[in-house]
Parts: C-alpha cells; structure tokens; sequence
C-alpha cells in the first residue's frame, strides 16, 4: 500500500510516538537505544524558554507529524501528495531554503553557520520550565518501561556538544541558538552558545534521573565527549571518529551491565 514511510523522531515525545507505534511490528529486539535532548533544547530556545504544550503521544496531529507517509500510486488530491506536488517542492527548497536541505556536499550547513553569523544576537536569559524538565523525564521513563515490557534492554544515552570545547576555532561550525523561527525561516535572531549549554545540561540532569528512577543503562556520553572538537562536525552531530567512540561507549556498557543482553 505504501512505498515508504519516514520517522521524524527528534524530541523525547517524537520518540514516545514512535516506539508506541514501532515497538510491537518489530519485536523481537534486543535493545532500545534512546539519545534525546538537542531537539528538546532547541525547542526551548525557539519559544523563549515557554514551549507550548505538547500534544498526546498518540494523538492524531502528533502521528501524521513524526510519520509521514507517502503513496504507492500517484495521487491527484491534495497536490503535496502528488508527484507534482513533490517536484515542485524539491524546486521551491533548492532554490529558496538551501538551508534547510541536507546535501551531500555539505554545503547547507555552511548557509547555516552563515546565517548564524548574519543574525543579531539576542541577550535572553531562559529558564527550563519545571513542567517541561518533569515532561521530558516521564517521556523517557516512558520509553524505557515501554522497552521493557518487550523484553528488550533500555538505554538512555546523554546528548553532548561541541558547545563546551576549548578550542575556540572549532565554535565556528556551530549554527544552533535560533529564536522564534527555524534558521531558513527567518528568526529574530540567536543567542549565545552558553545559553544553549545551560538549558542542554538541565536536559541531561533529567536523563540521568529517569535512568536511576528505571534502572536503565545509561550511557553518559555529555561527561566523556562534551566539548570535544574532534568528535563534531557541528553543534552535535558526530564526525567519524566521534561515532566510533560513542558505538565504544554504548558497546561496553551494555556488555558490562545486562546480563540478559549478553545471554542474547
């Protein structure tokens, strides 16, 4: 019926969404690997520390964002569901939102980081919400209790950046901190990296905790990689060598702590 399916698993309810509709097509597993944090951080930045409310994991708006599905044969209603839909779409984005493309050249995330630079920054001191922290861990205690009810082991992973490195040159392939808009859409402007790290660690503090609250393995990579240039071609996401460490990490971890892991 369909030719293919794309997950759009970015924030810990997006993952919520996800293993609730995943986890029983694809049992058996052996484990569930869960990195969350930038996406949530981001969001908090976006909407000046006062993100709105989420909506239920399973509701249908939140389904038809995080899944998007695209038809066997070609459709006439609606036109971005057709073929034409699609081909003028490509059109729009590579000629107005090279930003927002990721291609193979790389060469988005050097509009982005320009961008950056272009953009005024903005002196805004935010504060994590209490109710978004609190959300944010139950949606991952709900993962791993989720996981475990398929017999699978939990791992919660959590999120570092280059935000926090040394070196000061390597700050320059940074791009994240927007407010109001995504970097292709206009925002008023960015705030400063630190802003970014504080609400990040707040972030990564509530990991730590719904490990401890669930017992799952944790995978504390913000404390053995953050701020490491050579494991970061961006803000956060992992060069070559920085993945090779992170499969290390995760690898030892779940040979050192599940012994029905290894039984598997």
């Amino acid at each position: 019926e369909f030719r293919r399916v794309l997950f759009r698993s970015q924030r810990a309810i997006d993952h919520v969404t996800t293993l609730g509709q995943l986890l029983d097509p694809l049992a058996p597993l052996d484990a569930v690997i869960v990195l969350a944090g930038i996406n949530d951080a981001s969001h908090v930045v976006l909407h000046r520390g006062t993100p709105p409310a989420d909506p239920p994991p399973a509701s249908g708006g939140q389904l038809a964002r995080v899944f998007a599905v695209r038809p066997l044969e070609p459709a006439l209603w609606p036109l971005s569901r057709t073929a034409l839909g699609q081909a003028l779409h490509r059109v729009r984005r590579a000629r107005w939102d090279a930003a927002a493309l990721e291609d193979p050249e790389g060469s988005a995330y050097a509009t982005r980081r320009e961008l950056r630079d272009k953009g005024p920054e903005l002196e805004l001191a935010l504060n994590l919400e209490p109710a978004f922290e609190r959300a944010y861990r139950e949606h991952l205690e709900w993962c791993v209790n989720a996981t475990r009810r398929r017999g699978a082991t939990a791992v919660l992973v959590t999120q570092p950046t280059l935000w926090n490195t040394e070196d000061a040159s390597a700050l320059d392939r940074c791009w994240f901190g927007w407010v109001d808009a995504l970097p292709w859409d206009g925002p008023t402007g960015y705030v400063r990296l630190e802003v970014l790290r504080t609400v990040l660690s707040r972030l990564n503090s509530a990991t730590r905790a719904a490990a401890a609250t669930t017992g799952a393995l944790l995978v504390d990579l913000e404390r053995s990689l953050d701020g490491d240039a050579s494991a970061f071609y961006d803000d956060c996401h992992f060069t070559e060598a920085g993945a090779a460490r992170v499969a290390e990490e995760i690898a030892a971890v779940l040979s050192a702590g599940d012994r029905a892991f290894r039984s598997r």
